[in-house]
This record gives structure tokens, sequence and C-alpha cells, in this order.
């Protein structure tokens, strides 16, 4: 609700029915309709003024000629219906838009604003003496200046603002033309036409403000009615996607401790120094359980990124003993493809240093995997140095390098989307399709970044950067 004298802003829309998400033609209509009452009352505070101050001007004006007790009458009516008319706006700025009924208020605003058109045309017709041609004139301008001003307070509602014109302008036409008849005189003839050609020319200015603003409100209205089903459809695709990551994320959790329970049962029977045979199995089914336990963990840490659950820690440790451990995890790793590797870690590289050991950890091994899965000769390197230093804070850049098969510079951008592959046979080389894009978001999270270069058939690097704070420095 907006108080006397405010600009009230456009009402909201109401949720009537709908047809495919579109609002029914009905209902468009309905709120074009309303959207006219609400700009007709919203002019017309500009309108009573104008009427009040014409007012008080004519009766200046004609008193010296016209009898005072007709004048008296005519000011104290026209009065009375523009205190009508502020009593309509008042009713209809107090009252909630939910709870207009705007058949009525459109009555409410049309009768007294159509019954002071009519007291104007009272004026010129039958109160001024039509032998006193100038003051006459006078009455006719008046006339003509309120129906000009009245295109802009009605004249988008035209069908109103027409019958608003007829009651207000031809009576005055018809007395010109009725005196052109009866007594002759050429000014008589051109005020009869020219009030007549006045009121064909403002009708058709109505005619078109009508349209423009009911094209206008009726656009705004469809973009409204698109943007909440586009809301609406968003909401329904966030809550899909909310469920689908709950579901991955329970099952995941499920299948987890069986998977991890397998693993263990498959060392146990290895340990009992089975026959041969039997030793190739248990080895293939050890590490076939690890692989689904190792997908099972990213699918998992994928889901809480998605979900937005992962936190990332911000705790004391040893970056270089952090190092060394995934610098022995990359070397097993080409070990096992029999390439060789190398560890790089710079001198200026702080020991203890503040941050989250497991991702960072999680992030290196990732790298270092990936590098010994796609590369069937050469070697693979973990290099780590310092970039700069901003007080207590250390820029590192770690470097996973291998030799292996590339990456195509088309599909540089895919490979750091989930299920996203370098290559037409990375789906043949093991792993969830997930961990580049853990890594990536991981990164993100530590307000780092991960980049890649690459080149087909001569190898990858990926290198992390991150910003550490050194704990010596912090305490």
């Amino acid at each position: 609700m907006t108080q006397a004298g405010g600009t009230e802003k456009a009402e909201p829309r109401v949720q009537d029915s709908r047809h495919n998400g579109q609002p029914l033609a009905a209902d468009l209509a309905e709120q074009v309709f309303r959207e006219q009452v609400r700009l007709a009352f919203e002019l017309l505070p500009v309108a009573i003024v104008a009427n009040v101050a014409l007012t008080l001007a004519v009766f200046a004006v004609l008193a010296q000629v016209v009898p005072m007790g007709e004048l008296s009458a005519w000011v104290a009516a026209m009065l009375a219906l523009i205190a009508v008319r502020a009593a309509a706006l008042f009713d209809f700025r107090r009252t909630a838009p939910e709870k207009r009924d705007y058949r009525r208020y459109v009555l409410w605003y049309f009768l007294p604003y159509a019954l002071t058109g009519l007291g104007w045309s009272v004026l010129a017709t039958f109160i001024v003496p039509a032998d006193n041609e100038i003051y006459a004139v006078l009455a006719m301008c008046a006339i003509y200046g309120l129906s000009a001003g009245g295109v802009a307070f009605l004249g988008h509602m035209r069908d109103l603002y027409g019958a608003y014109l007829l009651v207000t302008m031809l009576p005055a036409a018809a007395k010109w033309l009725a005196l052109w008849w009866q007594f002759g005189g050429g000014f008589r003839l051109v005020m009869g036409l020219t009030t007549l050609v006045f009121v064909g020319l403002l009708y058709s200015a109505a005619h078109q403000l009508s349209r423009l603003v009911a094209g206008a409100v009726h656009a705004r209205l469809e973009k409204e009615a698109l943007a909440r089903r586009l809301q609406e459809l968003v909401a329904t695709v966030e809550r899909a996607n909310q469920a689908k990551s709950d579901f991955i994320a329970r099952m995941s959790r499920q299948v987890h401790a069986p998977t991890a329970a397998i693993v263990g049962q498959a060392l146990q029977l290895l340990g009992d120094e089975p026959s041969a045979p039997r030793q190739a199995v248990l080895r293939e089914l050890h590490d076939d359980a690890q692989s689904l336990l190792a997908m099972l963990g990213d699918v998992l840490d994928y889901s809480s990124l998605e979900a937005g659950q992962l936190q990332i820690e911000r705790v004391e440790f040893d970056l270089r003993e952090l190092l060394a451990r995934a610098g022995a995890a990359g070397e097993t790793l080409a070990a096992m493809r029999g390439l060789a590797f190398t560890c790089n870690i710079a001198a200026e590289v702080p020991a203890r240093v503040l941050g989250d050991p497991r991702r960072l950890g999680q992030i290196l091994v990732n790298l270092l995997s990936n590098a010994a899965r796609y590369t069937d000769a050469g070697s693979v390197s973990l290099d780590v140095r310092q970039m700069g230093v901003e007080g207590a804070r250390h820029k590192l850049v770690f470097a996973v390098r291998d030799t292996g098969i590339g990456i195509p510079a088309p599909r540089l951008g895919e490979i750091f989307q989930a299920f996203g592959h370098g290559e037409d046979g990375a789906q043949r080389k093991g792993g969830s399709g997930l961990g580049l894009a853990i890594c990536r978001r991981l990164a993100g999270l530590m307000q780092g970044a991960l980049a890649v270069e690459s080149e087909p058939r001569r190898g990858s690097v990926f290198t992390l950067m991150l910003a550490l704070t050194s704990a010596d420095s912090a305490d």
C-alpha cells in the first residue's frame, strides 16, 4: 500500500491458471486491464490539481459576465466532483492490490471524470453568453486544454476516453454548428468544425497511446511470466541435481564399506602364501577392489563438492614430509609402469605451513597417478619451487611432468570437466573420470589454480599454483 502523495510501484502479478508455463490469454487480458487502471489512478493527482486550478481561474475570469448564482453553483458542482475523484484516489491507494475490485474502481474513476467533462461542456454551452465571443472562445480553450490533457491521463483506456470526449466536446460543437445554422457567420462554423476535427485527432491519439501502453504492459507481463517459469525450472533442476548427488553419495557410502572389507580380506589371503594360480586371482581381486575403492572415494568427494559440503581445513603441517610421501607414491606408481621418477624440491620451499594437507596430498597423488597411467615409456617427475613471497604467504608451484601420450589442444578444456578425458582411448586407461575435475575444484577452494600444458606424443605438465602461509611467520 502506498501513502498519499507517493508513487505506487507495479503491483505483484496474480498467479492464475497457466497453460504450458504461459499465462492464459484471459489472465493476461485481466492483468493488462489492472495495469491500465493502476496507471490511471497514478496520474490522477495531476489531473485533480489541474482541474482545481482551472476551475478557480475560470471563476475569476467569468465572474464579471456570468450571473454569480449560476457561476457559484457550477463551481460548487465541479469542486464536489473533484472531491469524489480525490476520495476514489485515497481509497485506491489505501487498499492492498490483491484486495482491489478493479471494475468498481473503474466506475468510481470514470463517472466523476465524465461528469466533470460534462460540467465543462455545460459551462461552454449554456452558462457563457453566446453573444460574447471572447469569453465563449476562452471557455472553448479551457475545454480543448482539458481534453488534450486527458490523453495523458486516460488515453491509455481508449474507450473510456472516447466517452469522455463525447460528453465534453460534442455538445459544444453542436452548439456552434446550431448557431451557425440559425444565424450564420463563418466564425461559428469554424468553431464547430474545428471542435469536431479536434475530437477526431484526440481520439486517434488516444487509440495509438492505448495500443502502445497495452503492448508494453503485455510484453512486461509475458517477460515476468517467462522469468517465473525459468526460476521454477532452475529450482526443479537444482532439486533434481541435489537429489541425484544425495543418492550417489548415499549409495557410494553403502558400497564403500564392503569394498574396503574385500580389499582387507584379499590382503589377508595373500599373506597366507596361496598357490601361484590362486595368488594371481587374489592379486587381481585386490587390485580391482582397490580401484573400485578409489572410484567410490572420487564419487563421494565430487558429490560433496556439488552439494557445497566439502570444507577445506587450515592446520599446521610439514610440507616437505607431505611432498616426500607424495614422491614415494609417485615413485611406486612409476616403477609399476617401468618408468623413471624424479622429485625435486627447491631449497626455499618452507617446511611448516598452514593449509589442508589431506586435500593437497590428494591433488598431488592424483596428478602423479594420471601421469604414470598415461605414460608408456619415459619418465614422471614432481617439481616444487617457490615463485614469490608476500609477507608470510609463500607462492608455490607444484609441477607434475610426464612423457606420455599428451592431450590434443582442442581437448585441453575438457579434461577438467566431470567424466572428461583427454583422448579417445582414455576410457581404457581406467579411472573414474572425476579426478581432475575434483582436483581443480579443490585447488579453487584452497584459493589456488590448476592448469595444464600438453603436446600430443610428447607429454604433459600439470601445474598447481598455491599460496601457503608459513607456520613460523603466523606464530
